[in-house]
């Protein structure tokens, strides 16, 4: 199978030189964030590596055939050709999307790409996901078309939960699938590996590892942007490791010209640097010891190893510690986390829920042996539904699991968590 993988999978730079058996070059190694810039543009949120490396990883291919890349800038490239090529070279396209179904995203590029092709071919769309609060009408028109694109004429039309779904059918984009996020279906043996019994052992003594949202709300007043104080009054006490997946680069041009403020040896920021940041530009004290910045996802899961438990309102930061074996423990602070758990049956809370139970508490409550057998028996059966639905499209997942059975009859039906909850 040739694919097409639509995606940023990796912080490289793709190449336009047209000559056999090269690739785009990786990031100079550098030690400012400013000179950073560049390779967080390549994929933006440094989240989407988690999920847009995702199908690659998972379905079997022909390597030395298959690609990633940017359906928008290979039509722009050669709009005269881009049909015939795109039928000629490839057999399939996937699309690994995130949170596109907000009034902030514009799906034209896109639907223009994939209006662009020649009708019948096939394309699988993963990972669809709403995020916030709107009517229809708030979506720009190039996102209304592409989800109808994707809803008359997609082979698979995947989405993250029953909510998008539920919104998608209310608004006249009726062929969606739940499916949840793929990035869950890489390393279906770390997930089903999952043990508490360590975790449970060091209670509020564990090493805990985090990601959130602690940029702009930090340059508000607290009055009119809560999420991110809530969330550091939450982790206060706990000396966790922070994860940025791109707040640094909203801040102050003085901090990201700081020299030696970044190892990218060892993914890390300077935590005197950043305490001293956070106090001056925010008088905020911030309880964490260390703090990651990855441009790359084994490094992030390597990372995970160092930590008993992942506590954050981040999910795909969450995700990669959950793909290194580690536990987790989600912060509902909104519908795109509450969703995604839901689907998932991973354990979850809101913030004010984790600041009132505590450390020990929140792992006592939600780290029980009940919960793990529920989580991976609901887990079989959304990757059951996961090989079997790929397989209907013509996609084998690689290294299928024969341990991924069909659910039995006790286990639960209704495992969807509204993202009011």
């Amino acid at each position: 199978m040739r694919i097409f993988f639509d995606t940023t999978a990796m912080a490289a730079w793709r190449t336009w030189k047209q000559l056999p058996n090269i690739q785009g070059v990786l990031p100079t190694t550098e030690r400012r964030i400013v000179d950073m810039v560049p390779s967080q543009n390549l994929s933006g949120n440094r989240g989407n590596l988690i999920h847009g490396e995702a199908p690659a990883k998972i379905f079997e291919k022909d390597h030395a055939s298959s690609c990633f890349g940017h359906l928008p800038s290979l039509r722009k490239w050669n709009e005269a050709k881009y049909a015939a090529r795109v039928t000629q070279q490839f057999d399939a396209i996937v699309l690994s999307f995130a949170n596109i179904i907000r009034p902030g995203y514009d799906g034209a590029p896109h639907y223009e790409a994939l209006k662009g092709l020649h009708k019948g071919t096939k394309v699988i769309a993963l990972g669809a996901g709403i995020q916030g609060e709107f009517t229809v009408s708030d979506l720009p028109e190039g996102t209304r078309n592409l989800l109808s694109w994707l809803s008359e004429n997609a082979e698979v039309f995947g989405v993250r939960g029953e909510t998008t779904k539920a919104w998608l059918d209310e608004n006249g984009f009726p062929n969606s699938m739940v499916l949840g996020c793929p990035s869950l279906f890489v390393y279906p043996r770390s997930i089903l590996g999952l043990s508490y019994d360590n975790v449970r052992a060091t209670g509020g003594d564990s090493k805990v590892i985090t990601a959130g949202h602690l940029a702009a709300p930090l340059m508000m007043p607290k009055a009119k942007s809560r999420r991110a104080h809530d969330y550091l009054d939450a982790l206060a006490g706990i000396p966790a490791s922070y994860i940025f997946q791109d707040e640094i680069f909203w801040y102050s041009r003085e901090f990201m010209e700081r020299d030696n403020m970044y190892n990218e040896g060892t993914s890390e920021l300077d935590p005197e640097l950043v305490a001293e940041y956070y106090r001056e530009a925010f008088g905020l004290e911030v309880p964490f010891k260390r703090y990651y910045y990855f441009n790359d996802t084994g490094s992030w899961r390597q990372a995970g190893l160092r930590h008993d438990l992942y506590i954050g309102d981040r999910f795909h930061g969450g995700v990669a510690v959950l793909q290194a074996g580690v536990p987790a423990i989600f912060l509902k602070a909104d519908n795109r986390v509450g969703e995604l758990t839901g689907y998932f049956d991973v354990p979850n809370m809101t913030i004010d829920e984790f600041k009132e139970a505590g450390l020990a508490g929140a792992i006592e409550s939600c780290l029980t042996d009940e919960a793990l057998e529920r989580m991976k028996a609901t887990y079989r059966r959304n990757y059951r539904k996961f090989v079997d639905t790929m397989s209907g499209a013509g996609l084998t997942v690689a290294n299928e699991l024969t341990f991924a059975e069909p659910a039995t009859q006790d286990a639960p039906t209704d495992l969807t968590t509204s993202v009011n909850d």
